[in-house]
């Protein structure tokens, strides 16, 4: 008999967030006479992210053998697994996170 061995994972992502961004570009140029030219550029932005909460999960599945198939290029590929067994890898959420940026 094979011996089960880690084939895949599977994340599970869930957040719940927020994302802003802002920005002021200003450009310019005058031209003095025919072989003048004065040219200025100058800008900002900020912005900020929010995560209000996550939740994650990854788990790793283990099993025998697995196989897949390619179906064409209008269609995504198909996989199996036989008699697969998932196990937790890890488990973590942060909460409240707020990210400042300004350039």
């Amino acid at each position: 008999w094979a011996q089960p061995s880690t084939a895949g994972y599977y994340d599970m992502i869930s957040r719940k967030a927020t994302a802003e961004s802002n920005f002021l570009s200003l450009d310019g140029s005058w031209r003095v006479s025919n072989a003048l030219k004065l040219s200025a550029n100058a800008g900002m932005s900020a912005g900020k992210g929010q995560t209000l909460s996550q939740d994650v999960l990854e788990e790793h599945i283990n099993t025998t053998s697995a196989s897949y198939g390619l179906n064409g290029t209008g269609t995504a590929p198909s996989f199996s697994f036989a008699s697969p067994n998932l196990g937790a890898d890890w488990i973590f959420g942060a909460q409240n996170v707020i990210v400042h940026d300004k350039e």
